[in-house]
């Protein structure tokens, strides 16, 4: 059987009211997770952050950033959409910082 000591929790930025400083601790995994060609300019991500849900609320589509956090420190990051007319969810980015990788039981 496998324990863990360790806390884990999940964060949604731009619904939680969450400090600044916790939300650039996870952009800062994603900014050096994500290799070049795949990455989104972290700019582009928070303009969303901020409106995409408010600009797509008609059609129910949503768009979640979300912190993955071991104890108080960010170690994860994530960019989910999900569409409402096709009951579809799309994980954009997905991002662990490492050496947290090398705990995963699945490498993508």
């Amino acid at each position: 059987m496998l324990t863990s000591t360790h806390r884990f929790r999940l964060v949604a930025f731009g619904q939680d009211v969450t400090a600044p400083a916790l939300y650039a601790q996870a952009e800062r995994v994603y900014i050096d997770s994500i290799g070049a060609t795949a990455k989104t300019n972290t700019n582009e991500i928070a303009y969303w952050r901020d409106r995409y849900n408010k600009e797509f609320a008609s059609a129910g589509d949503k768009l979640y950033v979300f912190g993955l956090l071991k104890e108080k420190e960010a170690i994860g990051f994530a960019l989910v959409f999900y569409f409402k007319k096709h009951n579809l969810l799309v994980v954009d980015h997905l991002a662990i910082k490492e050496p947290e990788t090398l705990r995963l039981f699945f490498r993508f």
